[in-house]
């Protein structure tokens, strides 16, 4: 239970400092807390995740560098592939309908 106590803190949290940067950052302080809130949160849910992954003692595959990586539970890895990466040309600005 205490895990589960500490990821919704860790939520909270991501959640109140992506609201505050999303409003310093944003022209319109009622977008700018919203997106930063929706990106707070699942950047913190992120981290939880990859912190309970990596507890577990499975084989994970990461991509670092435009490579695909599997970790071992040893924690060994090896190089599986080389992966293209994609460029994608993303507009400045998102209207929020």
């Amino acid at each position: 239970m205490k895990t589960n106590d500490n990821s919704i803190k860790n939520l909270i949290l991501g959640g109140i400092i992506g609201t505050a940067l999303g409003s310093i950052l944003a022209e319109n302080k009622t977008e700018g807390a919203l997106l930063g809130a929706i990106i707070g949160t699942a950047s913190a849910a992120t981290i939880e995740a990859n912190k309970i992954a990596n507890q577990t003692k499975i084989t994970q595959m990461i991509e670092v560098d435009g490579k695909l990586i599997k970790i071992n539970p040893d924690g060994t890895r090896n190089f599986i592939r080389n992966i293209r990466k994609v460029k994608r040309d993303y507009p400045q600005q998102i209207i929020l309908p």
